[in-house]
């Protein structure tokens, strides 16, 4: 979260990700944000798709009050 209370575009960009194949499809979702997750034919699709996914899953959790936990960010 940003100063401003809300989620910046840089926070959104650094939630890690976690992609597997499950026999079918490719799922995709942010460990950090419980419940968000997405799924494609490709990698690349279920990435962009977990990417609205990451948004709307913020928008909501703001607008119903919910604490949006911050990305979790690697250390060098």
């Amino acid at each position: 979260m940003n100063a401003g209370g809300g989620t910046s575009m840089l926070d959104l960009e650094h939630y890690s990700v976690a992609l597997r194949w499950d026999g079918e499809d490719w799922i995709a979702r942010n460990p950090e944000l419980h419940g968000c997750i997405a799924d494609g034919k490709t990698p690349t699709e279920a990435l962009a798709s977990l990417e609205i996914s990451r948004k709307l899953w913020i928008e909501s959790s703001l607008a119903t009050g919910l604490e949006v936990p911050p990305p979790v960010l690697e250390q060098e």
